[in-house]
């Protein structure tokens, strides 16, 4: 069961790192152009 609970954390963490990427990214090309 912590194995469970500890692979939710790591794809909630994975998926946020990604988001704030994404919207970084997003934000940094739509700025230069």
């Amino acid at each position: 069961m912590q194995l469970l609970s500890r692979a939710k954390t790591l794809v909630a963490g994975l998926g946020s790192a990604i988001l704030t990427g994404m919207t970084t990214y997003g934000e940094y090309h739509l700025g230069s152009s």
